[in-house]
């Protein structure tokens, strides 16, 4: 008579849920070497955060017996937000430069110093906006706009181009910046519309 057939017994819904929420929590070094290598560190936090509740939300909706393989869903999941916050980054440099391009209201003293610096940098913008294409411009208010510069090859995830279109964009975004500024007059009417606002 042949040996009893011992089944392994079905993990439940549930335990694999907190399994890969152990994943995530186990190797989180890991996860966020794979957000650095994306994006720049001050991004880094945030979007591990996202991860997190991107992940919940995910399997709260779905039976997580379905997820077979747990660690490649967390690492796609990983590159996917990071992409989004790249994105981010570029949209909100496009509305910036379209904001440049706006008439600017005016505004109550009680917040001058803010409406200054702000007229600031929409004069730089507008000065920009002469010089620069569209998309030069967006790369290079990612690039100078931000109080840490993304790199190259993050402005080309966040633009959606390769990295050596980004680079070039970058490079004749930063040669025709230069060049008009080494126009002596050029120089001083940009000089003289930024002590306008002050």
């Amino acid at each position: 008579m042949p040996a009893a057939f011992t089944r392994k017994r079905e993990r439940t819904e549930a335990e694999v849920k907190e399994e890969i929420l152990n994943l995530l929590h186990i190797h989180e070094k890991q996860w966020y070497g794979i957000l650095r290598s994306k994006l720049p560190e001050h991004y880094v936090e945030d979007a591990f955060g996202q991860v997190s509740l991107r992940l919940i939300e995910v399997l709260d909706q779905v039976d997580a017996r379905t997820i077979k393989n747990p660690t490649a869903y967390i690492w796609r999941m990983c590159q996917n937000i990071a992409i989004d916050r790249l994105r981010k980054a570029a949209t909100e440099a496009r509305a910036l430069v379209r904001y440049a391009a706006l008439p600017q209201p005016a505004v109550e003293d009680d917040y001058k110093v803010l409406a200054d610096e702000r007229q600031r940098q929409m004069t730089l913008m507008g000065f920009l906006s002469k010089v620069l294409t569209e998309r030069q411009l967006v790369a290079y208010v990612l690039r100078h706009g931000h109080d840490e510069e993304l790199t190259g090859q993050e402005i080309a995830r966040a633009l959606n181009i390769s990295y050596s279109l980004a680079r070039k964009e970058l490079s004749v975004a930063q040669k025709a910046v230069d060049e008009a500024l080494d126009d002596p007059e050029v120089n001083q009417r940009l000089r003289d519309l930024l002590d306008d606002g002050r």
